[in-house]
Protein backbone atom coordinates (compact mmCIF):
# COMPACT_ATOMS: atom_id res chain seq x y z
CA UNK A 1 0.00 0.00 0.00
CA UNK A 2 1.58 3.27 -1.04
CA UNK A 3 0.28 6.92 0.63
CA UNK A 4 0.49 9.88 -1.19
CA UNK A 5 0.67 12.58 1.37
CA UNK A 6 -1.00 15.78 -0.45
CA UNK A 7 0.48 19.29 0.82
CA UNK A 8 -0.69 23.18 -0.70
CA UNK A 9 2.01 25.36 1.01
CA UNK A 10 1.84 29.46 0.98
CA UNK A 11 4.41 31.83 2.36
CA UNK A 12 4.88 29.42 5.09
CA UNK A 13 8.36 29.27 5.94
CA UNK A 14 7.86 29.72 9.86
CA UNK A 15 6.04 26.06 10.08
CA UNK A 16 6.44 24.10 6.96
CA UNK A 17 9.34 22.43 8.37
CA UNK A 18 7.36 21.04 10.87
CA UNK A 19 5.03 19.47 8.73
CA UNK A 20 7.60 17.67 6.49
CA UNK A 21 9.64 16.76 9.50
CA UNK A 22 6.35 15.12 11.12
CA UNK A 23 5.97 13.02 7.49
CA UNK A 24 9.58 12.24 7.46
CA UNK A 25 9.12 11.23 11.09
CA UNK A 26 6.26 8.42 10.22
CA UNK A 27 9.51 5.87 8.81
CA UNK A 28 8.94 3.40 6.68
CA UNK A 29 7.51 0.11 7.07
CA UNK A 30 7.02 -2.92 4.91
CA UNK A 31 3.26 -2.77 5.24
CA UNK A 32 3.06 0.75 3.53
CA UNK A 33 5.01 3.31 1.65
CA UNK A 34 4.75 6.91 1.35
CA UNK A 35 5.16 9.99 -0.59
CA UNK A 36 5.08 13.66 -0.20
CA UNK A 37 3.76 16.20 -2.56
CA UNK A 38 4.01 19.49 -1.66
CA UNK A 39 3.04 22.17 -4.50
CA UNK A 40 4.39 25.76 -3.57
CA UNK A 41 1.58 28.56 -4.78
CA UNK A 42 3.40 30.99 -5.45
CA UNK A 43 5.62 31.88 -2.30
CA UNK A 44 7.41 35.02 -1.75
CA UNK A 45 9.21 34.41 1.26
CA UNK A 46 11.72 31.44 1.90
CA UNK A 47 9.04 28.52 1.74
CA UNK A 48 10.53 26.91 -1.33
CA UNK A 49 14.52 27.11 -0.32
CA UNK A 50 13.31 24.79 2.73
CA UNK A 51 11.14 22.52 0.93
CA UNK A 52 13.88 22.09 -1.75
CA UNK A 53 16.32 21.23 1.04
CA UNK A 54 14.55 18.61 2.14
CA UNK A 55 13.64 17.43 -1.20
CA UNK A 56 17.50 17.18 -1.80
CA UNK A 57 17.71 14.84 0.74
CA UNK A 58 14.26 12.07 0.18
CA UNK A 59 13.44 10.15 -3.17
CA UNK A 60 10.06 10.24 -2.02
CA UNK A 61 8.82 13.88 -1.36
CA UNK A 62 8.98 15.89 -3.96
CA UNK A 63 7.94 19.92 -5.07
CA UNK A 64 5.92 21.68 -7.53
CA UNK A 65 5.92 24.76 -8.08
CA UNK A 66 3.97 27.68 -9.13
CA UNK A 67 5.20 30.99 -10.51
CA UNK A 68 2.24 33.23 -9.30
CA UNK A 69 -0.45 31.93 -6.11
CA UNK A 70 -3.83 30.10 -7.97
CA UNK A 71 -5.22 29.09 -4.70
CA UNK A 72 -5.47 26.09 -2.21
CA UNK A 73 -7.55 24.28 -4.88
CA UNK A 74 -5.41 24.77 -7.73
CA UNK A 75 -2.45 23.41 -5.76
CA UNK A 76 -4.28 20.03 -4.15
CA UNK A 77 -5.29 19.61 -8.25
CA UNK A 78 -1.86 19.76 -8.82
CA UNK A 79 -0.73 17.36 -6.44
CA UNK A 80 -3.09 14.95 -6.67
CA UNK A 81 -2.82 14.86 -10.51
CA UNK A 82 0.68 13.91 -9.75
CA UNK A 83 -0.06 11.51 -6.76
CA UNK A 84 1.36 8.13 -7.51
CA UNK A 85 -0.22 6.35 -3.86
CA UNK A 86 -3.57 3.89 -3.43
CA UNK A 87 -4.42 6.42 -1.48
CA UNK A 88 -4.09 10.59 -0.70
CA UNK A 89 -4.48 12.30 2.44
CA UNK A 90 -4.29 15.88 2.84
CA UNK A 91 -2.53 17.67 4.82
CA UNK A 92 -2.81 21.40 5.34
CA UNK A 93 1.08 22.89 5.62
CA UNK A 94 -0.19 24.05 9.23
CA UNK A 95 -1.27 20.81 10.09
CA UNK A 96 1.19 18.25 11.07
CA UNK A 97 1.10 14.07 11.74
CA UNK A 98 1.23 12.76 15.19
CA UNK A 99 3.78 9.75 15.73
CA UNK A 100 2.75 6.52 13.66
CA UNK A 101 -0.40 8.31 11.93
CA UNK A 102 0.53 6.84 9.01
CA UNK A 103 1.00 2.96 10.79
CA UNK A 104 -2.31 3.44 11.86
CA UNK A 105 -3.87 4.59 8.16
CA UNK A 106 -2.23 1.81 6.86
CA UNK A 107 -3.75 -0.74 9.49
CA UNK A 108 -7.07 0.59 9.56
CA UNK A 109 -6.94 0.44 5.45
CA UNK A 110 -5.68 -2.77 5.59
CA UNK A 111 -8.01 -4.32 7.86
CA UNK A 112 -11.40 -2.76 5.94
CA UNK A 113 -10.33 -3.86 2.20
CA UNK A 114 -14.11 -2.74 1.29
CA UNK A 115 -13.86 1.23 2.06
CA UNK A 116 -13.20 3.38 -0.42
CA UNK A 117 -12.98 6.26 2.03
CA UNK A 118 -11.50 6.46 5.35
CA UNK A 119 -12.14 9.64 7.76
CA UNK A 120 -9.81 10.05 11.19
CA UNK A 121 -9.75 12.38 13.91
CA UNK A 122 -7.92 16.05 13.91
CA UNK A 123 -6.92 17.30 17.67
CA UNK A 124 -9.51 20.55 17.48
CA UNK A 125 -12.06 18.78 16.90
CA UNK A 126 -12.77 16.05 19.49
CA UNK A 127 -15.54 17.47 21.41
CA UNK A 128 -17.59 17.59 18.25
CA UNK A 129 -16.39 13.69 17.36
CA UNK A 130 -17.71 12.61 21.34
CA UNK A 131 -21.14 14.49 20.83
CA UNK A 132 -22.36 12.26 17.35
CA UNK A 133 -24.71 9.98 18.55
CA UNK A 134 -23.23 7.34 15.82
CA UNK A 135 -20.32 7.29 18.37
CA UNK A 136 -21.81 6.76 21.60
CA UNK A 137 -20.93 2.94 21.59
CA UNK A 138 -17.29 3.36 20.45
CA UNK A 139 -14.61 4.71 18.70
CA UNK A 140 -15.40 3.18 15.21
CA UNK A 141 -18.62 4.50 12.91
CA UNK A 142 -19.62 4.19 9.55
CA UNK A 143 -21.07 7.08 7.57
CA UNK A 144 -23.10 7.39 3.80
CA UNK A 145 -22.88 10.11 1.66
CA UNK A 146 -26.46 10.68 2.67
CA UNK A 147 -25.58 11.86 6.18
CA UNK A 148 -23.00 14.13 5.32
CA UNK A 149 -25.84 15.68 2.56
CA UNK A 150 -28.41 15.69 5.00
CA UNK A 151 -26.20 17.36 7.79
CA UNK A 152 -26.41 14.84 10.35
CA UNK A 153 -22.43 14.59 10.16
CA UNK A 154 -20.94 17.91 9.55
CA UNK A 155 -17.48 19.57 10.34
CA UNK A 156 -13.40 18.60 9.71
CA UNK A 157 -12.53 15.12 9.28
CA UNK A 158 -9.26 14.04 7.95
CA UNK A 159 -9.72 12.28 5.32
CA UNK A 160 -7.78 9.14 3.23
CA UNK A 161 -9.51 9.19 0.19
CA UNK A 162 -9.12 6.48 -2.96
CA UNK A 163 -6.57 8.70 -5.46
CA UNK A 164 -8.73 7.57 -8.21
CA UNK A 165 -11.79 9.03 -7.09
CA UNK A 166 -9.86 12.61 -6.19
CA UNK A 167 -8.72 12.89 -9.53
CA UNK A 168 -12.03 11.95 -10.96
CA UNK A 169 -13.68 14.93 -9.12
CA UNK A 170 -11.34 17.68 -8.82
CA UNK A 171 -11.65 20.81 -7.11
CA UNK A 172 -12.65 23.95 -8.70
CA UNK A 173 -9.94 26.71 -8.61
CA UNK A 174 -12.03 29.64 -8.94
CA UNK A 175 -13.56 29.13 -5.29
CA UNK A 176 -9.91 28.27 -4.30
CA UNK A 177 -10.84 27.08 -0.86
CA UNK A 178 -14.40 25.63 0.17
CA UNK A 179 -14.02 22.45 -0.09
CA UNK A 180 -17.11 20.74 1.49
CA UNK A 181 -18.77 20.40 -1.69
CA UNK A 182 -16.33 18.84 -3.30
CA UNK A 183 -16.14 15.77 -0.62
CA UNK A 184 -19.86 15.68 -0.95
CA UNK A 185 -18.77 13.60 -4.41
CA UNK A 186 -15.90 11.96 -2.76
CA UNK A 187 -18.31 10.66 -0.06
CA UNK A 188 -20.90 9.80 -2.95
CA UNK A 189 -18.43 8.14 -5.25
CA UNK A 190 -17.56 6.01 -2.17
CA UNK A 191 -20.65 5.31 -0.69
CA UNK A 192 -19.77 4.75 3.06
CA UNK A 193 -17.10 6.23 4.95
CA UNK A 194 -14.76 4.63 7.97
CA UNK A 195 -14.45 7.09 10.16
CA UNK A 196 -11.74 6.17 13.25
CA UNK A 197 -11.78 8.25 16.36
CA UNK A 198 -7.89 8.28 16.60
CA UNK A 199 -6.36 11.84 17.06
CA UNK A 200 -4.08 11.58 13.83
CA UNK A 201 -3.26 15.06 12.93
CA UNK A 202 -2.49 18.58 15.24
CA UNK A 203 -3.86 21.74 13.62
CA UNK A 204 -2.97 25.54 14.07
CA UNK A 205 -6.17 27.50 13.78
CA UNK A 206 -4.60 30.44 15.22
CA UNK A 207 -2.73 31.80 12.93
CA UNK A 208 -4.45 35.06 10.81
CA UNK A 209 -3.12 33.85 7.50
CA UNK A 210 -5.08 30.12 8.10
CA UNK A 211 -6.89 29.22 5.12
CA UNK A 212 -10.35 28.77 6.84
CA UNK A 213 -10.20 32.54 7.72
CA UNK A 214 -9.46 33.21 4.67
CA UNK A 215 -13.28 32.03 3.55
CA UNK A 216 -15.22 33.74 5.95
CA UNK A 217 -17.73 36.36 3.98
CA UNK A 218 -15.83 39.63 4.61
CA UNK A 219 -15.80 40.84 1.09
CA UNK A 220 -18.11 40.61 -2.24
CA UNK A 221 -15.83 38.50 -3.66
CA UNK A 222 -15.94 35.81 -0.88
CA UNK A 223 -19.82 35.89 -0.87
CA UNK A 224 -19.61 35.06 -4.94
CA UNK A 225 -17.22 32.61 -4.28
CA UNK A 226 -19.70 31.02 -1.55
CA UNK A 227 -22.82 31.83 -4.14
CA UNK A 228 -20.96 29.43 -6.59
CA UNK A 229 -20.60 26.51 -4.48
CA UNK A 230 -23.63 26.69 -3.65
CA UNK A 231 -24.69 26.57 -6.99
CA UNK A 232 -22.87 23.25 -7.26
CA UNK A 233 -24.13 21.87 -4.55
CA UNK A 234 -27.73 22.51 -6.16
CA UNK A 235 -26.53 21.60 -9.81
CA UNK A 236 -24.80 17.98 -8.43
CA UNK A 237 -26.49 16.90 -5.83
CA UNK A 238 -30.77 17.94 -6.56
CA UNK A 239 -31.40 14.35 -7.34
CA UNK A 240 -30.11 13.05 -4.29
CA UNK A 241 -32.55 15.34 -2.18
CA UNK A 242 -35.25 14.25 -4.27
CA UNK A 243 -34.41 10.15 -4.23
CA UNK A 244 -34.13 10.60 0.06
CA UNK A 245 -37.28 12.88 0.12
CA UNK A 246 -35.40 15.47 1.74
CA UNK A 247 -37.23 18.58 0.81
CA UNK A 248 -36.64 20.20 4.46
CA UNK A 249 -32.60 19.99 3.83
CA UNK A 250 -33.60 20.72 -0.32
CA UNK A 251 -35.33 24.19 1.13
CA UNK A 252 -32.62 25.33 3.27
CA UNK A 253 -29.84 24.72 0.46
CA UNK A 254 -32.37 26.92 -1.80
CA UNK A 255 -32.83 29.56 1.25
CA UNK A 256 -29.20 29.74 1.46
CA UNK A 257 -28.56 30.37 -2.35
CA UNK A 258 -31.76 33.53 -1.78
CA UNK A 259 -29.48 34.98 0.84
CA UNK A 260 -26.32 35.30 -1.19
CA UNK A 261 -28.59 36.64 -4.56
CA UNK A 262 -30.00 38.97 -2.03
CA UNK A 263 -26.30 40.50 -0.73
CA UNK A 264 -24.88 40.38 -4.01
CA UNK A 265 -28.40 42.21 -5.28
CA UNK A 266 -29.09 39.96 -8.00
CA UNK A 267 -32.85 40.70 -6.68
CA UNK A 268 -34.22 39.14 -10.25
CA UNK A 269 -32.90 35.32 -9.13
CA UNK A 270 -34.17 36.04 -5.10
CA UNK A 271 -37.63 36.69 -6.30
CA UNK A 272 -37.49 33.46 -8.58
CA UNK A 273 -35.99 31.18 -6.01
CA UNK A 274 -38.72 33.11 -3.23
CA UNK A 275 -41.41 31.87 -5.36
CA UNK A 276 -39.92 27.79 -5.18
CA UNK A 277 -39.52 28.22 -1.52
CA UNK A 278 -42.72 29.06 -1.24
CA UNK A 279 -44.06 26.63 -3.59
CA UNK A 280 -42.68 24.55 -1.10
CA UNK A 281 -45.15 26.08 1.90
CA UNK A 282 -41.30 27.04 2.93
CA UNK A 283 -41.04 31.17 3.93
CA UNK A 284 -37.89 33.15 3.64
CA UNK A 285 -36.81 34.37 7.14
CA UNK A 286 -38.25 37.53 7.93
CA UNK A 287 -34.78 39.85 7.85
CA UNK A 288 -34.66 38.18 4.32
CA UNK A 289 -38.19 39.37 3.36
CA UNK A 290 -37.36 42.84 4.20
CA UNK A 291 -33.58 43.27 2.39
CA UNK A 292 -35.12 41.82 -0.79
CA UNK A 293 -38.46 43.92 -0.67
CA UNK A 294 -36.56 47.10 -0.23
CA UNK A 295 -33.39 45.86 -2.20
CA UNK A 296 -30.86 46.65 0.95
CA UNK A 297 -28.93 43.29 -0.06
CA UNK A 298 -25.78 45.43 -1.17
CA UNK A 299 -25.92 47.39 2.40
CA UNK A 300 -26.67 44.57 4.22
CA UNK A 301 -23.62 43.29 2.55
CA UNK A 302 -21.50 45.87 3.81
CA UNK A 303 -22.24 46.30 7.48
CA UNK A 304 -22.37 41.78 7.47
CA UNK A 305 -18.62 42.17 6.36
CA UNK A 306 -17.72 45.07 8.97
CA UNK A 307 -19.24 42.93 11.58
CA UNK A 308 -17.24 39.89 10.76
CA UNK A 309 -13.96 41.93 10.34
CA UNK A 310 -14.44 43.29 13.75
CA UNK A 311 -15.34 39.81 15.17
CA UNK A 312 -12.28 38.37 13.52
CA UNK A 313 -9.91 41.05 14.15
CA UNK A 314 -9.33 40.96 9.93
CA UNK A 315 -8.08 44.31 8.59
Amino acid sequence: MKISVITPVYNRSDCISRCIESVIGQGRSEDFSWEHIIVDDGSSDDTVKIVKAYCGNMDNMKLIRFLKNKGTNAARNEAIAHATGDYCILLDSDDYFRSNALVTVAKVIKDNPSYKEFAFAADDRQDYYNSLPMLKNGKVAVFTFADFLLGKVTGDFVHVVRTDILQKYPFDEYVRILEGVFFLRFYREAGKILFSNIVITDRDRGRADSVTLTGIEISRGAIQKACTTTNFHIRWFKEDYQRLSAQKEWGRLLRRKTRYCIMLGEYSEAYTLKRELESMNISLPIYLRILLSLKLGVAYQKMFSYLLKKKYNIK
